[in-house]
Parts: C-alpha cells; sequence; structure tokens
C-alpha cells in the first residue's frame, strides 16, 4: 500500500498534524509539512516531546494508546503511512 499524501492532508488531518508538530515547535510553519519532513528534525524533537507528539496524534486521530511509535527518524510520509494502517 502507498502513501497518498496530499489526499490523506486534507484540512482536518493537516490541522491534526500541525497540532502534534506545534506541541514541539510551537512556531512550526506550516508550509514546511511536507513528506520529507524528518521528524528529529522539527526544532525541539527529543524523547520526552516524541511521546507527547504520539498521544497528541494517538487523541486527534482516536487510535489506541501504544500502536505507534516513531523514533525521530521518520518522515512525515512514514507518519501518515503508519496512520493510515491504523484508521482504515
Amino acid at each position: 500500500m502507498g502513501i497518498d499524501f496530499d489526499s490523506f492532508m486534507n484540512d482536518e488531518n493537516r490541522e491534526k498534524i500541525l497540532r502534534a508538530v506545534r506541541g514541539i515547535s510551537p512556531d512550526f510553519p506550516e508550509q514546511d509539512l511536507k513528506p520529507d519532513l524528518i521528524l528529529k528534525n522539527i526544532g525541539g524533537w527529543d524523547s520526552m516531546n516524541s511521546v507527547n507528539f504520539i498521544i497528541s496524534l494517538e487523541e486527534d486521530f482516536h487510535l489506541t494508546p501504544g500502536l505507534i511509535d516513531f523514533s525521530g527518524e521518520e518522515s512525515l510520509a512514514d507518519v501518515i503511512l503508519e496512520l493510515q494502517r491504523h484508521i482504515q
């Protein structure tokens, strides 16, 4: 299964992901939400903020806690692919 980034990033999903990213980096520009964004390159990314990022996504996408995990090496495309696996 491939990723259809533009299709997944409708206004509602974009806002959810942006909210999770801005929980780490409050001034993160929306235009920088691109498939090749590497999580660890988000300003403020560390182990604690990775947990906050995951919790935010779990809450906003109504996922069972513990289903997703990100180390920081993943791209935003990887995150979306993982979300798609669990919400479809």
